[in-house]
């Protein structure tokens, strides 16, 4: 159970592929006839709704860890690569929800994990988007936890380029006994700063509550370099908690994804 939930940093996904520019059709002219004009040029987000800073950036469905309010545009894809272990797929079933299959390469016997998440946005409004997010993990010995959770967004620019975000989580399953809860509490800031540029950072904190309440923390920073077709985040993980001096601006940390469908 434990390894199971230090490991719940795979449970969001990564680099996005997609954004395919829709030609116009070109009517054939016949002879002696002037050509047909040509229709107007169907752009992307005039085929979905999702808000454009999405559209255009395939990592805005999350920040380093957790996820945002922003789901995928309908009918995409991408595929997603964390710290080279970690493999995602999600596919928008339409703007506002989306599917995550998951999983860890087995480079260890205890490593072996799947898990599947989805996330639905019940709000938008304005500037606001809300979200419900859940997952459940099963790994090689049959033992699974799951995580239901909310998430907040709060667009600070018209097209939610840069945006303020929070979650809240709760474990369940997986040998927790009746009277423990685990949470995971975040908050994350996505800050553009030219195009296809970003700045991200996010605090997390994983609670323990029981007999003897116990609470992790972690910090992520670093940059987004992203398009609608693929995308990177390159960064820094800090364990608050952890009093090692090995590395004491965090450990390096990378993943990308690729998306398609539009």
């Amino acid at each position: 159970m434990a390894n199971l939930i230090n490991l719940r940093v795979w449970s969001v996904p990564v680099i996005a592929l997609g954004l395919v520019a829709a030609g116009a059709t070109v009517a054939v002219a016949q002879p002696g006839m002037a050509p047909a004009p040509k229709g107007p040029a169907t752009t992307v987000t005039e085929r979905t709704n999702a808000d454009p800073g999405i559209v255009d950036d395939v990592h805005a469905d999350r920040a380093w860890l957790t996820p945002t309010a922003l789901t995928q545009p309908r009918g995409t894809w991408s595929l997603s690569n964390y710290e080279i272990l970690g493999l995602g797929l999600t596919y928008g079933i339409s703007d506002t929800v989306q599917l995550t299959v998951n999983t860890l390469l087995p480079v260890e016997d205890d490593m072996s994990i799947v898990w599947f998440s989805g996330k639905a946005q019940l709000v938008r409004s304005g500037a606001f988007r809300l979200a419900a997010h859940g997952a459940l993990f099963v790994g090689d010995n049959d033992e699974s936890v799951g995580i239901f959770g909310l998430a907040g967004t709060m667009c600070t620019d018209k097209r939610c380029d840069s945006n303020i975000s929070g979650y809240a989580g709760r474990f369940f399953g997986g040998g927790i006994n009746d009277d423990e809860k685990v949470v995971v509490l975040a908050l994350s800031l996505t800050q553009r700063i030219a195009n296809g540029f970003k700045f991200v950072a996010e605090v997390d904190e994983l609670r323990v509550e029981d007999n003897y309440p116990s609470s992790d923390t972690i910090a992520w920073y670093g940059f987004r370099f992203t398009s609608g077709k693929f995308g990177v985040d390159v960064g820094l993980l800090n364990p608050v908690d952890d009093d090692s001096d090995d590395y004491p601006l965090g450990f390096p940390w990378l993943n990308f994804t690729i998306r398609g469908g539009l």
